[in-house]
């Protein structure tokens, strides 16, 4: 039987995103580092993940007598959203379309790098690695469309990407993986 103990593997507060423009590779070699294949290492307002992966609609079918007399289950949708505060021109790059030619712009004392993009909407297929802040379990989706909006700073708040995830299944039909940690002595040290 396994014990409390044993079952104790924890995805506490969300450490690190990692972002893979073709999806999280399907084949990397045990002692590869995956991390090192990622486009970005995202940076995710702490206070702006929403994760929830497809609730499961359950119909319930009844007979007569009241009692069930049967159920069954279907994937409902992905609610994953994430809030990427930075308007680095790399992600500008990614979630939106590049339109005209860049340019530098003086204002005042300052010159700016300017570059023009489409807001009409843009899927951008990847993948994603969420990392715990303790490196003991990660959970990865293979193959996710994205669109992002930005979000203009208010108040407080600092502008940010609005960043909406749905997963789908990658070639293997894998739509989510979970990684757990191998202690030293499971792995053979």
């Amino acid at each position: 039987m396994k014990t409390l103990a044993d079952l104790q593997v924890l995805m506490g507060r969300m450490g690190e995103a990692y972002f893979f423009k073709n999806g999280i590779p399907s084949t990397v070699a045990a002692n590869e580092d995956l991390i090192a294949k990622a486009d970005f290492a995202m940076p995710i307002s702490t206070s702006g993940v929403n994760f929830e992966l497809g609730a499961p609609e359950i119909t319930r079918e009844k007979i007569t007598e009241g009692r069930v007399w049967y159920t069954f289950g279907e994937k409902g949708d992905d609610n994953i959203s994430l809030q990427v505060p930075s308007l680095h021109v790399d992600l500008s790059d990614l979630f939106y379309t590049k339109k005209g030619t860049a340019k530098t712009v003086k204002m005042g004392d300052a010159s700016y790098s300017a570059q023009g993009y489409s807001t009409n909407v843009k899927k951008v297929v990847g993948g994603w690695v969420f990392r715990d802040r303790e490196h003991t379990v990660a959970i990865g989706l293979p193959v996710t469309d994205n669109y992002a909006n930005l979000v203009g700073a208010v108040g407080d708040a600092m502008s940010y990407y609005n960043v909406a995830v749905s997963t789908r299944p990658d070639a293997n039909d894998v739509d989510l993986i979970i990684y757990n940690e191998v202690k030293a002595t499971e792995a053979g040290a």
